[in-house]
């Protein structure tokens, strides 16, 4: 068993006190409760991701929001915790080009990420962890067909997961192949019916493709949930909507919560 802790904070709580502090001291309490299951039971592990996120240069580890983790740095994490348990993708030990190509993308240099890492297609491109390495150097450079490209690769090489598949419907929703998108989302979905980033990608690849009710109802649902900037991208998008609609009661009800959403804590 591999515990870890999510670093993303709290948005809001029941609590007479202000969402920090009670951001604090819940990441404060499952540290320590992971910690003693690791002291106490066997085969329990934990992999410091948390640490890797707070300790890390604020601008490379988070997205505009401050709550949401930067895809390569979760890509990274990811690798390393698939070199420590699972013996699988790229040991950049023994491969010190591959490990200079990850290099210069935690550095922000895209560019020649992107050049590094395509010299290295010949001996890497049968493996799920070089076509995510790709895939999101090409998504940092706005390259969307290749990343979407990418993303489809990973999978077929390693397999589905909510994530993957989240991640090529994005990339196809912004390469404007809302056809391909919209399978991909619901998809992403299936696997995750929880998921309130894949339900809002999943609404906006409908909206696109003229099927409006269905992509009204879903944004609606998708409203519901507390969930930052994917909240308030779904809120935006259903303002839109009922306007067009004729709709003055829900656009009025979406734009009042959208103007909530954006108040500070």
């Amino acid at each position: 068993v591999i515990l870890t802790v999510s670093p993303v904070p709290l948005m809001a709580t029941f609590e007479p006190r202000h969402v920090l502090v009670s951001t604090t001291y819940s990441k404060a309490v499952l540290r320590v409760v992971a910690e003693r299951a690791t002291r106490e039971i066997a085969d329990v592990h934990y992999f410091p991701s948390y640490e890797t996120v707070m300790m890390s240069d604020r601008s490379r580890a988070w997205v505009d929001d401050m709550r949401h983790v930067r895809d390569d740095l979760v890509g990274g994490i990811v690798s390393n915790v698939a070199k420590a348990y699972f013996h699988t993708g790229v040991d950049t030990a023994e491969h010190s080009d591959y490990a200079d190509a990850r290099a210069l993308l935690s550095a922000g240099k895209l560019e020649e990420a992107h050049a590094k890492l395509a010299a290295l297609a010949p001996r890497f491109g049968e493996t799920a962890h070089y076509h995510t390495d790709m895939a999101m150097v090409c998504w940092r450079l706005e390259k969307w067909r290749e990343a979407a490209d990418h993303y489809a690769t990973a999978i077929r090489l390693g397999g589905e997961t909510p994530r993957g598949q989240f991640q090529l419907a994005r990339a196809l929703l912004r390469a404007g192949d809302f056809a391909a998108a919209r399978p991909a989302a619901a998809r992403a979905l299936e696997l995750d019916p929880n998921s309130v980033k894949a339900m809002v990608l999943l609404g906006k690849a409908e909206l696109q493709l003229g099927v409006v009710g269905v992509a009204f109802e879903r944004l609606k649902t998708a409203t519901a949930a507390q969930f930052g900037s994917m909240q308030r991208d779904a809120l935006q998008t259903v303002v839109r909507l009922a306007k067009k609609a004729g709709d003055r009661r829900t656009a009025w009800r979406a734009h009042a919560r959208l103007k909530r959403l954006k108040r500070p804590a």
